[in-house]
């Protein structure tokens, strides 16, 4: 009897439970249903005179002006000054931000807008929220990536994982904010928060070198000398899998920073990983393939992988990446790139290396993961946003962050020749001798004040006038 009565208790907490959380999931929806109507602009999109451009502005909240308000936003800012620029012709900038939004949902607005207006200019800022927001996102390889996009459509899971990343930035702010003020952070203050941790490393106090580490990720971001240091920290301990994972950001942060490339070759050779080394560098040449430096390279880590499967007498493999070489160098004429391919010639046949060939020896692709799958899903989605402007005339822009930049955007850039807005050097250089304070509303949040929102809305101009004046 006592037991059917615990059971019993169970059953309708658990019940409960699970009845709360989705009234909790419906309340949010009609809440985000809501807001998404009476507090984003809802434009008419009227037919305007001819000699009014018109320019549409799609991004996240970046774009939507949180920090300094919708009237302060960059878009905003940047009608008053194209107006001002010019006297005969007159602006009429929309600004269609909403927070949150990842690249996917810019594409959606864009498909859904040109059916109400054929604006002159699309200016595109978007990628910080594709890491985190997967709603709308394509399908994966893999069911990692296909759970978080499932989970994604879910806002009570939205709303814990906002919640849970403002806890843990709090906790961070707290913890350093002890003994200096916290909001008034220079360059000055991440550098010695690296030189600190660089000496817990030193001292192999490694759960405090990497506590500091990623309080300096929290504030500075993507930052590639961070990323840099984080990495060798984990190669010291062993932990290879997160020191490649960390390091390729720092690439994708900036993808000639040779230092990086030493740590990675450094744990590739001496773990004998030279497979991995080869898709790894075939994954980063994906996304920057005009990168002379990322190209030489991948070319480096063919040839390598290529010596170590003659060394193993798998000679098919050995002819197989020399010739992947020489497909990216076909003036390629190094003497020890010839002798171990004629030797691997001579010991199997050229039939004989055909046919493995054909069968394609030691080229499996790494297991998609999540880093992947959010740049290719950024890059897809642009892609689709730049093809739809060329096909209709509409001169596209892309955005930079004022403190981070993605590689998926600069890569539809190059391809498509899109005018790139680089806003994270001009902010660099502005915040030389500047309190941080001026521009940003935070010292870790890269949300702007005016000031920072008219820095975009200047360089912004200037690409647009650059276009006119054609």
């Amino acid at each position: 009897m006592r037991e059917n009565k615990v059971k019993n208790k169970f059953w309708v907490f658990f019940l409960g439970s699970i009845f709360a959380l989705i009234l909790l999931e419906i309340i949010l929806r009609l809440a985000s249903f809501t807001a998404e109507r009476l507090w984003l602009p809802r434009y008419s999109f009227s037919p305007l005179n001819k000699n009014i451009r018109t320019i549409v502005c799609l991004g996240d909240s970046f774009t939507y002006g949180i920090g300094a308000g919708f009237e302060n936003a960059y878009p905003a800012q940047l009608e008053e000054m194209l107006n001002k620029k010019f006297q005969k012709e007159k602006f009429k900038v929309y600004n269609l931000g909403v927070s949150g939004a990842n690249s996917a949902f810019v594409l959606n607005k864009l498909k859904n807008m040109l059916g109400k207006i054929s604006p002159d200019f699309v200016v595109v800022l978007v990628g910080a929220n594709d890491s985190w927001n997967f709603e709308s996102g394509a399908g994966a390889d893999n069911w990692d990536v296909r759970v978080k996009i499932i989970m994604a459509n879910f806002k009570l899971l939205k709303l814990t994982a906002v919640t849970m990343n403002n806890l843990k930035y709090c906790l961070i702010a707290q913890e350093y904010s002890q003994g200096r003020k916290h909001f008034f952070l220079k360059q000055d203050d991440i550098n010695k928060l690296i030189a600190q941790a660089n000496d817990f490393r030193e001292k192999h106090d490694f759960k405090n070198a990497e506590r500091i580490y990623k309080q300096a990720m929290f504030i500075k971001g993507w930052d590639a000398l961070v990323l840099l240091e984080l990495g060798r920290l984990y190669k010291l301990m062993n932990r290879y899998e997160e020191a490649i994972s960390v390091l390729r950001k720092a690439l994708f942060s900036e993808p000639e920073f040779e230092e990086v490339y030493f740590e990675l070759d450094d744990i590739f050779v001496n773990q004998k990983k030279f497979k991995e080394q080869v898709s790894f560098y075939e994954s980063i040449y994906g996304f920057f393939p005009r990168n002379t430096f990322v190209k030489k390279r991948l070319l480096g880590s063919f040839i390598a992988f290529a010596d170590y499967c003659y060394l193993k007498g798998d000679y098919g493999s050995v002819i197989f990446y020399y010739e992947k070489a020489l497909e990216l160098d076909p003036d390629n004429e190094s003497i020890y790139t010839r002798i171990y391919y004629n030797k691997a010639l001579g010991k199997i046949g050229k039939k004989t290396a055909k046919m493995r060939m054909v069968e394609k020896i030691a080229r499996e692709n790494p297991r998609l993961n999540i880093d992947d799958y959010v740049q290719e899903n950024m890059y897809n989605n642009l892609t689709n946003v730049a093809q739809i402007c060329r096909t209709r005339n509409i001169e596209l822009i892309f955005s930079d962050y004022p403190e981070q930049s993605f590689a998926a955007v600069k890569s539809v850039a190059e391809k498509y020749k899109v005018s790139l807005v680089d806003n994270s050097a001009v902010f660099k250089k502005n915040l030389a001798g500047q309190k941080r304070s001026r521009y940003f509303i935070l010292a870790d949040d890269h949300h702007c004040t005016k000031e920072g929102y008219a820095i975009i809305a200047e360089n912004i101009a200037e690409a647009i006038i650059k276009i006119i004046e054609k």
